[in-house]
C-alpha cells in the first residue's frame, strides 16, 4: 500500500497485491513476486479513479511501479 495525494488534496491509498508475498525482514530471501492490478481507494475504503490523483503524485507512483520490474 502507498499513500498518495488526490488532486483535491484528499488522502488516497494505492494497493498493489503481491503473490506469494514476503516478510520485509527477509526481503533479501524473498521469492519472485507477481503483481495484480493496482487499486485506488479513499480513506474510507471507497474505490476512486486513478484520474483523481494529483499529477505529481501520479508521476511518483508510476516511477515506484516501474521500480518493481525485474532488472
Amino acid at each position: 500500500m502507498r499513500d498518495v495525494r488526490g488532486a483535491d488534496g484528499r488522502a488516497l491509498v494505492v494497493s498493489v497485491p503481491l503473490t506469494p508475498g514476503f516478510e520485509i525482514e527477509i526481503l533479501a530471501h524473498a521469492s519472485d513476486q507477481t503483481t495484480a492490478a493496482a487499486t485506488l481507494a479513499d480513506a474510507e475504503g471507497n474505490a476512486a479513479s486513478f484520474g483523481a490523483i494529483d499529477a505529481a503524485a501520479f508521476s511518483e507512483l508510476i516511477r515506484d511501479l516501474e521500480a518493481l520490474r525485474p532488472t
